[in-house]
């Protein structure tokens, strides 16, 4: 389908020959212009795909108590704040302030403990989505994690790493080949080039596929070393896998599946998430996990929580409600595809909620 990137990025691959993949799904998602995020509309029934926040406020308010547990574990809560990358409409963070504000006060005081919420995001039009969403709370908003402020953090990415740009590589008789974006008769298709980035998969059989996304591992050390620096901790939930092999990457329109050249600009991008890569990155931290998602909300109350809402509800949200508990946790649904990971400041002690045996 002829979309208003698609000549931008057949002019590209013109000059050049050709297009690595990862540069065509930075195009696809974040063109200034015509990105698939920058217009904001691609959460909910309206959009392309539903995140667990849009499912139900059950999602945010277990993830605000969490990191409320961490903060008090830590005895940094006076001081901190949050850091959500990737935040969507500002759902997931609206839900988790609302459910933690009845705990942060100052010492059991009437006056509440101000907790800055800082977010990392492209996309003006979801700017002011997530502004509204956090309204009178204001939103710091940043482009990159290059001035973190000094402070200790939970930084929060739901659904976040797998909107990464990766790269693949493929295994053929004479060695590793590169996939990359060409153009055939007018039309963008999908070719191999000779690599000198070759993944150090030696014994890995002929046919599969390599994955790696190259700006994972610079952002998750950032996020390592603040936490180290400073204290808090990181959530990471996605849908992913524990090693880089596999051809995960994705279309989705209109909450179908699509090829992925199809519609650039208008379909969404995304891949699986390597969480081997994301431990190696951070290797001098604490890291907890991987473990199901439904597996984490269920030990942190989701079941709990969905009966108090039950409680006086009517007999069609209850119905809701224990849809919204089985698409978060049952493991044909986003229970088990759905992995969390936690990175804990390297001296961190003790069990932590959510990754208990």
């Amino acid at each position: 389908m002829a979309t208003p990137l698609f000549p931008i990025i057949a002019e590209e691959i013109t000059s050049k020959g050709y297009m690595r993949l990862d540069r065509y799904m930075a195009l696809a998602l974040g063109h200034p212009q015509h990105g698939y995020y920058m217009s904001g509309r691609s959460f909910g029934l309206e959009g392309d795909f539903i995140t667990a926040p849009e499912i139900s406020q059950m999602f945010g308010e277990l993830i605000g108590l969490w990191s409320l547990d961490q903060l008090h574990r830590q005895n940094v809560m006076k001081e901190a704040g949050f850091f959500e990358l990737g935040p969507g409409r500002g759902t997931l963070m609206a839900d988790a302030i609302r459910a933690i504000t009845p705990f942060i006060q100052d010492h059991g005081g009437a006056m509440p403990i101000h907790m800055p919420i800082h977010m990392m995001e492209m996309s003006p039009a979801l700017k002011q989505q997530q502004a509204k969403a956090l309204h009178p709370q204001p939103v710091i908003h940043h482009n990159d994690l290059d001035n973190l402020p000094p402070m200790p953090l939970i930084f929060i990415a739901n659904e976040f790493f797998d909107a990464l740009p990766i790269r693949q590589f493929i295994k053929q008789d004479k060695g590793w080949r590169e996939r990359v974006v060409a153009m055939a008769g007018g039309k963008l298709t999908l070719t191999t080039i000779t690599t000198n980035d070759a993944p150090p998969e030696d014994q890995t059989p002929i046919g599969n596929v390599y994955e790696i996304a190259p700006q994972l591992p610079a952002i998750v050390a950032k996020i390592s070393r603040h936490i180290q620096q400073y204290g808090g901790a990181a959530l990471i939930i996605d849908y992913g896998k524990s090693n880089p092999i596999g051809d995960s990457l994705q279309a989705v329109h209109n909450h179908k599946p699509v090829d992925i050249l199809d519609s650039p600009g208008k379909a969404d991008l995304s891949a699986w998430v390597d969480f081997s890569a994301i431990q190696t990155a951070a290797a001098d931290m604490r890291i907890l996990g991987t473990r199901d998602q439904g597996d984490f909300l269920k030990s942190l109350g989701l079941y709990q929580r969905a009966e108090q809402l039950s409680a006086d509800a009517d007999p069609k949200t209850r119905r809701m409600i224990a849809a919204a508990v089985d698409r978060l946790s049952s493991p044909a649904q986003m229970g088990r595809v759905f992995q969390t990971m936690a990175i804990l400041p390297p001296d961190a002690k003790g069990d932590v909620a959510g990754f208990l045996p």
